[in-house]
Order: structure tokens, then C-alpha cells, then sequence
């Protein structure tokens, strides 16, 4: 049977003070009903009777904490920030248009000036230091 887990823990805390006081026959009984209820195993299903409502005492960094088996535990607010973890894809992603505001918009259309293009040697047809004054090559 598909019960959720509220549902369970609701039916063990009705069964589990009588199963506690039964004796053996009748233990036998409400634990085949229990089973059959909670879809839970024979041998798991004797483990919840039998304990429920023990008390433990754990030791938790140095500090003694009382358990009570089967008693539902509040839970405590989370202190530290939730940090989440991103990938560099999404971080692409998400600054895209930002990344596009901060282009440079076109190219410059200025012509280099002629000046400049005398003072840079390069190198058209010739070697480089054929046309130099004292250039000679050999066996030709």
C-alpha cells in the first residue's frame, strides 16, 4: 500500500504503544497488520516497534545531545549565506548584452600618413642589403 511517510509515522505512533504492552501472540498480530499497512519489511518493521521511543544520548563535538527515536526534530534555521556555485559558460551567457554595450562601436576610418611609410623599410623585390653601397655576391 502507498502510504507517504507522514502517514506512516502517524500509524506507528498509534500502534506502537499498544504493540509495546501485547503480549507475544498479539505482537504477532499487530505486527502483521503494521507490515501490511506500511509496506515495511518484517524484520524492519519489529525494528521501529521495538524502539520507538527509546532515548539516546550522542556525544557531537564534545557536546552531549538527547535523541528520542521516532520524535520528529525541528530543524534550524541555516546561519551562513547560501553560496552558489556557477559555470563560466552561464556567466558568458548572462553578461552577453553587458559585454556588448562595452565594444568599440566601428572602426577608425583615418588613412596612415606617407611620412611614416618612408621611415619603414620593407622588403619588395630585391634582397635587403643589395642595394646598399658595397653589396657584392659572388660568382654570378
Amino acid at each position: 500500500m502507498g502510504l507517504r511517510m507522514k502517514d506512516r509515522q502517524s500509524l506507528t505512533r498509534k500502534i506502537v504503544p499498544r504493540y509495546q504492552k501485547a503480549r507475544k501472540a498479539e505482537k504477532e498480530k499487530i505486527l502483521d497488520e503494521f507490515a501490511k499497512n506500511t509496506g515495511y519489511s518484517r524484520n524492519y518493521a519489529i525494528h521501529i516497534l521495538a524502539t520507538w521511543g527509546e532515548v539516546h544520548t550522542l556525544v557531537i563535538d564534545g557536546k552531549p545531545i538527547r535523541v528520542v527515536v521516532g520524535v520528529s526534530r525541528t530543524r534550524k534555521k541555516r546561519k551562513e549565506n547560501v553560496h552558489y556555485t556557477i559555470s563560466p559558460a552561464t556567466i558568458d551567457r548572462l553578461l552577453k548584452v553587458e559585454r556588448k554595450k562595452l565594444e568599440i562601436k566601428g572602426r577608425s576610418h583615418t588613412k596612415g600618413g606617407v611620412l611614416l611609410k618612408h621611415q619603414i623599410p620593407i622588403s619588395t623585390f630585391y634582397d635587403w642589403y643589395e642595394r646598399k653601397p658595397g653589396f657584392f655576391t659572388r660568382g654570378s
